[in-house]
């Protein structure tokens, strides 16, 4: 039987995979010619299979950055007086035209996972930073 290691992706990497599936609705609703747009906070749960991310997922969809990247307004979020649950739902208006440099990745983004192998080599992140630490001679 074969036993696969989990891993819990990284806060970074978990906010852009949220980000760029409410973009993939972002994308439908311009291509039906929409000019509303509602995500449901469970949609995107479901769909990048994370429950235990809820409010990241709200906190995604209710940023600025993902409005500016998608070209989109939050004119309505609806749901629990706490507003973070899987029935948050977001309605945007999607703006008359998105500009290329909004949704121009950042030149960093070429150095997205340069350092796995390097990590990989020692163990991991977790690991070298331990042995770092273990080696630091503080006063």
């Amino acid at each position: 039987m074969e036993q696969r290691e989990e891993q819990t992706p990284s806060v970074d990497q978990s906010a852009e995979d949220i980000r760029q599936a409410g973009h993939r609705y972002v994308a439908r609703a311009r291509a039906e010619g929409r000019d509303t747009l509602t995500i449901v906070t469970g949609d995107i749960v479901r769909e990048l299979r994370v429950p235990y991310r809820i409010p990241s997922v709200v906190s995604a969809l209710g940023s600025k950055r993902f409005q500016k990247e998608n070209g989109i307004t939050l004119e309505h979020r609806e749901g629990p007086p706490s507003g973070v649950s899987a029935s948050t739902r977001f309605t945007y208006r999607l703006n008359e035209a998105i500009s290329a440099e909004a949704t121009k990745p950042s030149s960093l983004w070429a150095l997205r996972g340069a350092g796995k192998a390097v990590f990989k080599a020692v163990g991991g992140g977790q690991a070298f930073l331990t042995e770092e630490r273990s080696q630091l001679n503080l006063p």
